[in-house]
């Protein structure tokens, strides 16, 4: 339904010279405080902490989020703000960045849902989060 990106993942889209989402996109950013020229219409700022930002973006009627940037989903992950990862692998080596999964004490199993390989190399699997067996 929409799409929550960080702010450093916002300045890498706004270098890819087209603007590529179709969806509503929210910029989580508690520095940037107004849209950047050529942005209006395109995003919305949005700031707080992930867990109220998760509940307010429910509010304006949206069920389905999809959390893009390092940090977003690294802190998504540790607070147990997710249900499901969708891990696109790109036949590209970047070097450096900020690692995907946060360092835990705790493990998270997920189940497999399906993968596609997309285009010339993309391959984009689907999980779900596993939820807890509460039987006994």
């Amino acid at each position: 339904d929409a799409i929550l990106m960080g702010a450093n993942t916002f300045r890498t889209v706004q270098g890819f010279g087209v603007w590529p989402y179709t969806k509503p996109v929210f910029v989580l950013s508690n520095n940037i405080q107004t849209i950047p020229e050529g942005y209006e219409g395109k995003i919305e700022l949005i700031s707080g902490e992930l867990e109220s930002v998760f509940q307010k973006l429910g509010e304006y009627g949206f069920k389905n989020v999809y959390a893009d940037g390092g940090t977003v989903i690294k802190n998504s992950m540790t607070q147990g703000l997710l249900d499901e990862l969708i891990i696109t692998h790109i036949p590209l080596t970047l070097g450096a960045g900020i690692p995907l999964f946060p360092s835990s004490q705790t493990m998270t199993h997920y189940n497999h849902i399906k993968t596609e390989v997309l285009g010339t190399g993309l391959v984009k699997s689907h999980y779900q989060v596993a939820k807890a067996n509460t039987a006994s």
